[in-house]
């Protein structure tokens, strides 16, 4: 379970940056 969420952060933070964040 920690890693699926460590993993969704990523992924999360994969996408703000395909979208152009910070």
């Amino acid at each position: 379970e920690e890693l699926f969420g460590e993993n969704v952060i990523v992924k999360s933070s994969d996408v703000a940056f395909a979208l152009g964040g910070p």
